[in-house]
């Protein structure tokens, strides 16, 4: 099973439409969790119904983004966390990040 990770600064955008997608459709083949930004956010996901979630910083994204093999995105994160994979695809589904400098 594939471990891919999720996230923006908001529950929004790319990043969202293809978690809820991969969630009701891939739950036989993909691991999905949404990294929230901060505690606050993942807790307010939780009460929604979401199961996978989880925030920056902690204890278990820190354990998900050492093992993860995909982290969908979008803009400019100006740093990922210090146990990311080596081995990770960052997927940044934001349009126009071919054409523009964002990212250095």
């Amino acid at each position: 099973m594939k471990t891919w990770l999720f996230g923006t600064y908001k529950w929004q955008g790319n990043p969202k439409a293809l978690f809820l997608y991969m969630t009701t459709n891939c739950r036989d083949t993909h691991d999905c969790w949404w990294i929230a930004d901060t505690k606050e956010d993942a807790k307010i996901l939780k009460k929604q119904g979401f199961e996978k979630i989880t925030y920056l910083n902690s204890d278990k994204a820190n354990k998900l983004f050492a093992i993860a093999h995909v982290y969908v995105t979008e803009n400019f994160r100006e740093g990922y966390p210090s146990t990311i994979s080596d081995n990770i695809v960052i997927f940044n589904t934001w349009h126009g990040v071919g054409l523009k400098h964002i990212e250095l």
